[in-house]
C-alpha cells in the first residue's frame, strides 16, 4: 500500500512564541510557521502554529508523530485544536 501524505496544521497555545523559538532544533524538514498577519519589514514575525506534510500509512501514524515533536511535548502546539 502507497503511504498517503497528511497535511497537519499544529496551531500553539497562545503566547508560545518564546518557547517555540528556544526549543527547535531544526528537526522538521518539511512545514514552517503560520503567521498572523504578514511579516513587516524591520518587525519580528508573528507566529502562531505550524503547517507540515507528514507521510505515513495511517491518520494515527500522524497523530503519534506530532505527539512526538518538540513543539507537542514541549508545550507549544494547542493540541485540542
Amino acid at each position: 500500500m502507497n503511504k498517503q501524505q497528511w497535511l497537519c496544521i499544529t496551531p500553539d497555545y497562545y503566547g508560545a512564541l518564546e518557547k517555540r523559538r528556544e526549543v527547535r532544533a531544526g528537526l522538521i524538514t518539511l512545514g514552517g510557521a503560520t503567521l498572523e498577519e504578514p511579516v513587516r519589514e524591520g518587525q519580528p514575525m508573528k507566529i502562531n502554529g505550524s503547517v507540515l506534510i507528514v507521510e505515513a500509512d495511517t491518520e494515527e501514524e500522524v497523530r503519534k508523530c506530532l505527539e512526538r515533536d518538540i513543539y507537542y511535548t514541549a508545550g507549544i502546539w494547542d493540541a485540542k485544536k
